[in-house]
C-alpha cells in the first residue's frame, strides 16, 4: 500500500492510501474521486496538471529537488 499527497485548485487535499503502484495509476483514480486535482506526490515523484488542465496522461511527471 501506498501513501500519495494530492492538491486541489481550491486548496483543499489530502492523502490517499491505495494499492496504486504507479504515479500515473495514482493520478488517475484521484481525477476520477475529486474535482480539479492540480498535484500528486509520492516520494520525490511529482505530477502536476498544466495550466490548461491537460489530461493526467498528458500532465508533467518530475521529480522533487530536495
Amino acid at each position: 500500500m501506498k501513501s500519495y499527497q494530492f492538491f486541489t485548485a481550491d486548496g483543499r487535499g489530502g492523502t490517499m492510501l491505495c494499492d496504486d503502484e504507479t504515479l500515473e495509476d495514482a493520478v488517475t483514480e484521484l481525477r476520477q474521486r475529486f474535482t480539479d486535482v492540480i498535484k500528486v506526490q509520492i516520494g520525490k515523484q511529482l505530477w502536476q496538471a498544466e495550466p490548461s488542465d491537460t489530461p493526467a496522461s498528458n500532465a508533467a511527471n518530475t521529480e522533487v529537488e530536495t
